[in-house]
Formats: structure tokens, C-alpha cells, sequence
């Protein structure tokens, strides 16, 4: 009788071992098909970066016409900030050999 006990305990928690394993393998193939559908917002954000890097180098551009009038300043290093499309740029302006080398940090406004 205590062996007979014993299988049907064994049975059961191989079962229940089976159903968590189940549950697991689930569970994963459901993380990764979310993650499949996320993949295909990544590549629509993709286009809107390379529509963005025409506007960057007009305002690089617009930023070599302000080369003269930087050598009036005494300090070496010129901090100004303006938004543009919900971003702010932070451009750090060093004036090295009468060249001017702009850092673009790019943040978020959120």
C-alpha cells in the first residue's frame, strides 16, 4: 500500500513538474513573440532619425556664421542651449587655432 502511495505522489509531482516546465516554455515564447513586435516599431523610428540629419547639418552650417563674431569673447568656452522640435541642443563651443569645435549633446525633453 506504501509503495502504491508513493507512485501516485511521484506521478503527481512529475505531473506538476510537467505543468511548470509547460507554464516556463510559455511563458518564453510569449516574452518573445512580444519582443518580435516590438521589433518593427524599432525600424519605424529608424527613418524618422535619418529625416532628422539634414536638419543637424543645416544648423551646423547656420553655427559657421557665428565663427567671426566669437573671437570678441574672452572666455575659450561659450555655453548656449535652444530647443528645436521638443529636443534641446547643448553646444559646448571651443575656440582652438581660430576653429571653432561644436560638441552636440542631444537630450530628450520629456
Amino acid at each position: 500500500m506504501l509503495d502504491f502511495l508513493n507512485l501516485i505522489g511521484y506521478i503527481m509531482l512529475m505531473s506538476d513538474i510537467r505543468a511548470n516546465i509547460f507554464f516556463i516554455n510559455t511563458s518564453v515564447s510569449l516574452f518573445e513573440f512580444s519582443l518580435s513586435l516590438f521589433e518593427p516599431s524599432l525600424s519605424l523610428f529608424e527613418p524618422s532619425l535619418i529625416l532628422f540629419e539634414p536638419s543637424l547639418c543645416l544648423f551646423q552650417h547656420s553655427l559657421s556664421l557665428f565663427e567671426p563674431s566669437l573671437s570678441l569673447f574672452e572666455p575659450s568656452l561659450i555655453l548656449f542651449a535652444t530647443s528645436f522640435n521638443n529636443f534641446i541642443f547643448t553646444i559646448d563651443v571651443d575656440i582652438v587655432d581660430h576653429e571653432v569645435i561644436c560638441i552636440l549633446i542631444l537630450a530628450n525633453l520629456l
